[in-house]
């Protein structure tokens, strides 16, 4: 690969790096086997996620399974992922207005069992290809079969999907 931001006509060096993958707008989701790019002239980097509508969709699945509440962060990743404004999707987990949401996603709100399941349900009603409905989700949580973790951790394969590494 060449650099795209200089002239180099040299291909830049390539290394597997593990990564915490901030580009999300979480905090807590580390990729092992992120393809780092680094020109040797300009300094500048560059990475390589692999399939990332793959490694997106395995985030909202993970953080749907996740044991212990959602954080604002993960609210607003999910709320993302699928695609609503923060004004509807206050509407359809049902707040008031979008400013509420906005304290929710930025930390500066509770987030209430309530509002913890609702968005989980509104997501999960909304995901095209999931592997369960509703009913399993919510079986899920009554049976304690969530996750349990402070960092979702993901290895890449070879091709570039990614699998939730178990820990």
């Amino acid at each position: 690969m060449k650099c795209p931001s200089c002239d180099s006509k040299k291909n830049m060096k390539c290394e597997l790096i593990v990564h915490r993958f901030k580009e999300s707008g979480l905090d807590n989701i580390i990729l092992d086997g992120v393809k780092q790019f680094r020109c040797n002239q300009c300094g500048d980097v560059f990475y390589d996620y692999g399939d990332v509508n793959q490694l997106n969709r395995l985030i909202a699945d993970t953080l749907l399974r996740k044991k212990d509440h959602l954080s604002g962060q993960e609210i607003r990743f999910l709320r993302t992922y699928i695609g609503y404004s923060s004004e509807m999707f206050a509407r359809i987990i049902g707040l008031s207005d979008k400013t509420s949401l906005s304290r929710i996603e930025n930390s500066r709100g509770k987030i209430s069992s309530q509002v913890n399941m609702a968005v989980r349900f509104a997501v999960a009603g909304k995901l095209a290809d999931r592997d369960y409905d509703l009913h399993d989700l919510y079986e899920s949580i009554e049976n304690d079969e969530l996750l349990t973790f402070k960092n979702a951790e993901f290895k890449a394969s070879a091709k570039g999907h990614w699998q939730l590494r178990t820990t």
